[in-house]
């Protein structure tokens, strides 16, 4: 993922992975460095012990986040992804597609750790779906993501907003378009 930064005034948290150079997109954990005096010094990097790779035999999923902060709830939150990889290092592939699962993640910026994560409510089947670009905060505290995502039906890529309310089990879909 790319690098994403987020503030509320005070507290500011950079997310970032490393990326295994030798691979295809091919990341190694994430992490996440603090400041609480709105920028003038930053924590030592804390990798995220709660996105840290898991193993199933020869399968590794990675885990990833870009951090943001929403004005109008004054709640952090993370959107993210899961990628699969077979012998480490190559993606598993259907359709000619990597395997991607979008990822919803609770954000304690406290201690500037991805708390927990769960599979994303998404309004399409997918064999992969990225949320990409700037995420809109509406009046109301909602948000608007974009994707990028393939399926069965969209072989090559769709992209697609997503209207989301915060819920207590994170976000919820209000609409799609």
């Amino acid at each position: 993922v790319v690098p994403s930064i987020a503030t509320d005034g005070k507290t500011v948290l950079i997310a970032y992975d490393k990326l295994l150079l030798t691979g295809s997109d091919v990341t190694v954990g994430s992490h996440v460095i603090k400041s609480t005096d709105g920028g003038k010094t930053f924590s030592n990097p804390i990798p995220q012990k709660n996105l840290a790779d898991t193993y199933e035999g020869d399968i590794r999923r990675t885990y990833s986040g870009t951090v943001y902060y929403n004005k109008k709830l004054g709640k952090w939150f993370s959107f993210g992804y899961s990628h699969i990889y077979e012998h480490d290092k190559h993606p598993v592939i259907i359709n000619g597609c990597a395997v991607v699962n979008p990822l919803y993640i609770d954000v304690d910026a406290e201690k500037g750790e991805f708390v927990n994560h769960r599979i994303l409510d998404f309004p399409f089947d997918y064999i992969s779906a990225y949320s990409m670009g700037q995420i809109v905060e509406c009046d109301d505290g909602d948000i608007i993501v974009p994707f990028s995502f393939f399926s069965e039906k969209y072989v090559k890529s769709a992209v697609v907003t997503v209207k989301y309310t915060f819920t207590e089990d994170g976000v919820k879909v209000v609409k799609a378009g």
